[in-house]
């Protein structure tokens, strides 16, 4: 079992979490994720849909990166990024 406790962030909120910039949310095709952090350590993202299924994992973000959801469907998604002591989960919602 996965327990997501959700945060919702808006357009270009920076986020105390490694200087994580989140965006544009929502988002229709391109999401964003940025971070000064993600080069000094090994993270990586999973996108959970509301059914709590794994719909997308990558490894080892770079500092800048960016994530195609055209083909997503609407609805809430839950963003986890984690590194081997840290983790995060964001809210987003996919238009």
């Amino acid at each position: 079992t996965i327990a997501i406790t959700p945060s919702t962030i808006g357009i270009n909120e920076l986020i105390n979490f490694y200087d994580l910039r989140i965006y544009p949310n929502p988002v229709t095709n391109k999401l964003n994720i940025t971070s000064t952090g993600f080069n000094s350590e090994s993270f990586s993202l999973e996108i959970i849909n509301s059914l709590v299924e794994i719909v997308y994992s990558k490894n080892h973000l770079s500092n800048q990166n960016e994530f195609d959801l055209s083909s997503f469907s609407s609805g809430i998604y839950f963003l986890k990024i984690q590194n081997s002591s840290d983790q995060k989960i964001f809210k987003i919602i996919k238009e």
